[in-house]
């Protein structure tokens, strides 16, 4: 009798002792979303603005404008401004800034060749073509330049400046454009129409959920049993009896080490040293920013 009890003790401390190790909590962390803050980029009222907190968005779609009613004429006022000096050139000045402007395409097609001859895509030869074409518009534009007086050179240079006010006008008028950098939800909004804004005000912030990351913290001991890639499940149940588990991809391993933080529970103390581990996670819609979890490596 003493022996079958004594057989039945050692049974159950087996089971118990395999139990507790493979049910053994291996990190603990929480779950976060990739977030971008979309700013004003230039300073204006909101004219319209198309989104709501909630709303799902794709990338590269316009949202909302302000307002560039002073912008326009501003544009409006130097476009008149060139078009007045250049009915003062002779036409051999027209002809350089239609030169120029040949020669300009050609050196932008020539660096986009050299490019695709660098990646091996296309070969060497075929940014001959436009050596060619610049090397003509470069003699075109010396002969032509040599038969101006300086009257005609001043008017080009002002006609120069202009342009570059001009480029400068428009590139503020497209940052009036509220542009949607990723897809994603938005998290919060931040300004309304009729609104001014200044350069580098919120307007909202979008959060990519379809996609989770779940920061994690392991210690030196832990940290030998995992590696780039490795699937590990994390339970994101409420209560150790009901657990809920997820799986997810190592996709960071921090290389060196810091303390847990402070919003992270561990069951080592608080002040020995941990690394970071990312872990990527697809979100069906259950994940939320700053849910806690708890990795678990072992099966």
């Amino acid at each position: 009798m003493r022996q079958h009890f004594i057989m039945v003790i050692c049974i159950l401390t087996c089971i118990i002792s395999s139990c507790s190790s493979s049910d053994q909590v291996d990190a603990y962390g929480n779950f976060s979303a990739p977030e971008w803050l979309v700013c004003a980029e230039t300073a204006g009222k909101i004219v319209s603005l198309s989104i709501e907190e909630g709303m799902i968005l794709e990338p590269e779609i316009q949202v909302g404008s302000i307002d560039t009613t002073l912008l326009i004429l501003q544009r409006n006022n130097l476009v008149t401004q060139v078009k007045a000096l250049r009915a003062t050139m002779p036409q051999e000045a027209i002809q350089i800034e239609a030169l120029q402007l040949e020669r300009n395409a050609a050196q932008n097609e020539l660096n986009r060749i050299n490019a695709l001859v660098s990646s091996g895509s296309v070969d060497a030869k075929s940014s001959d073509q436009y050596r060619d074409r610049i090397a003509v518009a470069d003699g075109k534009i010396a002969a032509a330049r040599s038969s101006l007086h300086q009257q005609s050179a001043t008017v080009l240079a002002q006609i120069e400046a202009l342009n570059s006010q001009l480029a400068i006008v428009n590139e503020q008028i497209n940052r009036c454009r509220i542009i949607n950098p990723e897809h994603g939800v938005v998290v919060a909004k931040y300004a309304n129409q009729h609104e001014f804004v200044n350069i580098g005000m919120p307007i909202y912030r979008l959060a990519r959920t379809d996609m989770m990351t779940f920061r994690a913290w392991f210690d030196g001991r832990t940290l030998s049993r995992i590696n780039l890639g490795d699937m590990v499940r994390i339970n994101i149940g409420s209560t150790s009896d009901k657990p809920q588990f997820v799986e997810g991809k190592i996709t960071y391993i921090s290389p060196d080490s810091e303390f847990a933080p402070a919003t992270i529970k561990t069951v080592d103390n608080r002040s020995s040293m941990v690394y970071q581990v990312n872990v990527e996670v697809a979100n069906d819609g259950t994940l939320k920013s700053g849910m806690p979890g708890e990795v678990f490596l072992s099966k």
